[in-house]
């Protein structure tokens, strides 16, 4: 009977979505992203298995304060690597949020050495 109620409530949505009144899947990032305009993003990275990537571990009760400074140093490395600005970033205790922007304009001006 769920299976049942879940398929109608599928078919339900999916309709509304086809009428334009609301999307039920976001959309395809190759559809809303231009890599040749400049833009800003935000984007979350979890851990997985509950794995403590920053602070106290309650479990083992072991510090994994040191690698806040890693990632920073990590994300600076990246940025400058892959032509984005990592303008703004929050290290948790499981997981890491980054507000990037792209920079075609300045990837534009590398030469072939420098890619």
């Amino acid at each position: 009977m769920v299976a049942g109620l879940t398929s109608c409530l599928h078919r339900f949505l999916f309709s509304l979505s086809l009428a334009g009144e609301f999307l039920m899947a976001r959309q395809n990032r190759r559809d809303i992203f231009d890599p040749n305009e400049v833009g800003a993003f935000h984007a979350v990275q979890r851990t997985v298995r509950r794995a403590w990537l920053c602070g106290l571990d309650p479990v083992s009760g072991k510090s994994f304060e040191h690698r806040r400074t890693w990632i920073k140093n990590r994300l600076e490395e990246l940025a400058a690597s892959f032509g984005i600005d990592c303008l703004s970033f929050a290290v948790m205790v499981n997981h890491v949020h980054v507000i990037l922007r792209n920079r075609p304009d300045v990837v534009a001006g590398w030469s072939d050495g420098q890619i």
